[in-house]
């Protein structure tokens, strides 16, 4: 094998090697990251009840705990942890942007705004504000008087409450049935803990390491989600099939001009 050989292949090694595959999607393509004091994200929950979704505010931060000890807290390749702090009052029949508090911190409560929820099925909404440094979030459940939530198993109102709080730090939809950020919660389909591109987002948001390769190109650069909880996200990010395409037309045209070149010195 002649130099130039060797060199290609190195050459294609290192780049396939930059490409990162992910498969998760984000809700903008960069979002803010908290900043985290001591690699951890407050949540604090309202003192007010939830009548009509039949949970007290004892029960919202039990819910709150039990649902991140089961789902983001378990993820060990990222830096962050999530931590319920002091109880919060607010304001559930105002808009869901209006319900967010300090910034660097994620708000759980209660809302019965019909500008929220327009459907009883809808069982909660989240938002990340992220318009400024460091951002903010709101999880609010549904409590209008014909909500759903209250007719949902304790795994589901888990699945929902961590679901939420995936995109209060920016992470969008998946068309994968079995993640815990797929569009919907289904009785059908137990989401008991994360899928792999969970892990994948949170871990690309707020890694243990420094990933390299990110600037090169990721396999998954990230499909722009709306911020709607009821938009049921994207398919596989574009970025994927264009990185492979690239991989492959190069691997073809380093071929090529090997060959070309092993025929010339076979000539001479």
């Amino acid at each position: 094998m002649n130099n130039l050989s060797i060199y290609s292949i190195l050459a294609l090694s290192t780049l396939l090697l930059s490409f990162n595959l992910y498969g998760f999607t984000l809700t903008s393509s960069d979002p803010l990251r908290y900043s985290a004091p001591n690699d951890q994200i407050t949540i604090r929950i309202s003192d007010q009840d939830c009548i009509n979704a039949g949970m007290t505010s004892a029960q919202l931060r039990s819910f709150a705990e039990e649902a991140l000890a089961q789902y983001w807290n378990t993820v060990t390749s990222s830096r962050v942890t999530f931590v319920v702090g002091d109880y919060i009052s607010v304001d559930t029949s105002t808009t869901i942007a209006n319900m967010a508090s300090s910034a660097d911190e994620i708000v759980v409560g209660c809302s019965d705004s019909a500008a929220i929820f327009d459907n009883p099925a809808i069982l909660a909404s989240a938002i990340m504000d992220d318009s400024s440094f460091p951002p903010k979030g709101v999880v609010a459940i549904n409590d209008i008087a014909t909500t759903l939530f209250p007719t949902q198993t304790d795994l589901n109102k888990k699945a929902t409450f961590a679901h939420e709080f995936g995109h209060t730090i920016g992470i969008g939809h998946s068309r994968i049935d079995y993640s815990l950020m797929y569009f919907q919660i289904s009785s059908a389909i137990l989401q008991e803990q994360l899928a792999e591109d969970d892990v994948d987002a949170i871990t690309y948001l707020y890694p243990v390491e420094k990933q390299w390769g990110l600037p090169i190109g990721s396999c998954g650069t990230i499909a722009l989600l709306s911020g709607d909880d009821s938009d049921k996200g994207g398919g596989p990010p574009t970025g994927f099939a264009l990185s492979l395409l690239a991989g492959l037309m190069i691997t073809l045209l380093i071929s090529a001009l090997t060959e070309k070149i092993n025929w010339r010195s076979a000539v001479n």
